[in-house]
């Protein structure tokens, strides 16, 4: 049984309308001492990132009638949001729009079958918590 969230864990703020997509993530954070949190649509992002300041924002590019690439480039654009780690990821097959997200400001990015596996290792590089911290922007 993974240990209750505490309001000391670091809150990550997820993009995420898929229900089996946003469950990877929270088996893959969880665990680990993050409070996930996951909202199905761009506005709804923007508000709870105002509202709460994550650590990190995970936003899923294919969302579908979420606006993903402008919910990221609005966070990137405030001045806040500038200095937010946000790991966007997306379907292999779709390189257009994994550069789209890359263009847009992701500071990093992966395909969704390197979720649960990559994850945890790009949150912290992403956050300056290991040595990871250290790679190059855009896994």
């Amino acid at each position: 049984m993974a240990a209750r969230p505490s309001s000391t864990d670091p809150y990550v703020l997820a993009l995420v309308p898929d229900l089996l997509l946003a469950s990877r993530i929270q088996q893959a954070l969880g665990p680990l001492g993050y409070q996930v949190e996951c909202v199905a649509e761009g506005e709804a992002l923007r508000a709870r990132a105002a509202a709460r300041r994550p650590a990190a924002v995970l936003i899923d590019l294919a969302a579908r009638g979420t606006a993903a690439l402008d919910a990221l480039r609005a966070l990137k654009g405030q001045d806040a949001g500038a200095a937010l780690p946000v790991v966007a990821f997306g379907p292999h097959r779709d390189a257009a729009l994994l550069e789209a997200g890359r263009q847009a400001g992701a500071d990093a990015v992966l395909v969704n079958a390197q979720l649960a596996r990559d994850l945890p290792r790009v949150l912290r590089r992403v956050l300056g918590d290991g040595p990871e911290a250290a790679e190059p922007r855009g896994v």
